[in-house]
């Protein structure tokens, strides 16, 4: 199997430039897990082998972590994991909705790129036919329709992506975004050069720009009001967190020291989980950072690893994967880690 190398938003920290929040790798090696087989599903035991890109987890507590070129699953927290049927390639974004739905954007062999859909557990998958560049942003609003990125726009399915009506945000590239408690729908977008941060109270009929002018990976609500919103890479603006606490009005800001934000994701009762991207200009500890006031301030839970992803399940379970390929694991907010 032929190696491949590549970046995105969430990409390899590889030796490359950083352009409009998009990491453009200039030299890079396979981190295909060792042994992999085309033909046959690999089965690992502990470490996935490499840069754990996505992880997410069902009402059942299965994980599925996505490692190029594939997505496995694990039915018991990642101390053995099972290849799927998923197509393989670059797995640009992985999601799961609140009914067990996984989708998963990837682009394949000679640059066919597709968003792919499970409802059976990864078992079986099928392509939606977009066949374009897509799905940087995929997200769900309190009814279960989906939103998703198609370049350039961001368009809603009511259908698990069997249909697809434009939001009338048609002309950027959504990289970010979440709908809050209200139906407000929040999406940062780049422009060439250029990223804003703009809100739809009305389902996208009508789009305000929030002023913050920055790149962004992650957009949550721990309570209502509140927003917050993740910055990815270390650039002129800096990386760390913007919040607001009136739905976007007012800003203020938790830089970590111009780190990168890799993972934001709040639990049921409001808590708020930070993986922070270390930057080479700062002495920032990395791991995960937990704040239960609102992002005021934030407690260092999990210290001395490289977290790639984080992602909080059904139950409150806190899962992050590492760039060396292995799932930890919280159980009660942070405090003991498995």
């Amino acid at each position: 199997m032929s190696s491949k190398c590549y970046g995105h938003h969430f990409g390899l920290p590889l030796l490359g430039l950083v352009v409009g929040g998009f990491l453009v790798i200039t030299s890079c090696e396979s981190k295909t897990p060792e042994g992999l087989d085309e033909d046959n599903p690999l089965v690992l035991s502990g470490s996935l082998g490499g840069w754990i890109e996505y992880l997410v987890t069902n009402s059942q507590g299965h994980l599925f972590a996505a490692v190029y070129p594939s997505i496995f699953t694990s039915e018991n927290d990642g101390e053995t994991w099972i290849e799927t049927s998923a197509p393989k390639g670059v797995v640009w974004n992985l999601v799961i909705d609140s009914q067990d739905n996984m989708f998963a954007s990837i682009e394949g062999e000679e640059n066919h790129w597709d968003l792919y859909r499970s409802t059976d557990n990864g078992q079986n998958w099928k392509g939606l036919g977009i066949n374009d560049v897509c799905c940087l942003s995929i997200f769900f609003n309190a009814s279960g329709a989906m939103y998703v990125e198609i370049r350039p726009g961001l368009f809603r399915s009511d259908d698990l992506g069997d249909t697809w009506v434009s939001t009338g945000l048609d002309s950027a590239m959504v990289v970010a975004g979440a709908v809050n408690e209200s139906g407000h729908i929040f999406v940062g977008v780049w422009h060439g050069l250029r990223g804003d941060f703009l809100r739809s109270t009305d389902g996208g009929a009508t789009w305000t720009n929030l002023g913050l002018g920055d790149d962004y990976s992650h957009v949550v609500f721990p309570n209502p009001g509140v927003v917050l919103v993740g910055h990815p890479w270390h650039d002129e603006s800096g990386g760390g967190i913007s919040r607001s606490m009136d739905n976007g009005i007012t800003w203020d800001k938790h830089d970590f020291h111009d780190n990168g934000i890799f993972g934001l994701a709040v639990d049921s009762e409001g808590s708020i989980f930070a993986a922070i991207y270390p930057s080479f200009l700062s002495d920032t500890p990395l791991g995960v950072y937990r704040s239960i006031d609102n992002g005021g301030s934030w407690a260092h839970v999990l210290k001395d690893s490289f977290v790639t992803t984080l992602f909080i399940g059904s139950s409150d379970q806190i899962y992050v994967g590492t760039n060396y390929g292995s799932v930890i694991y919280s159980t009660d907010k942070g405090e003991n880690w498995h």
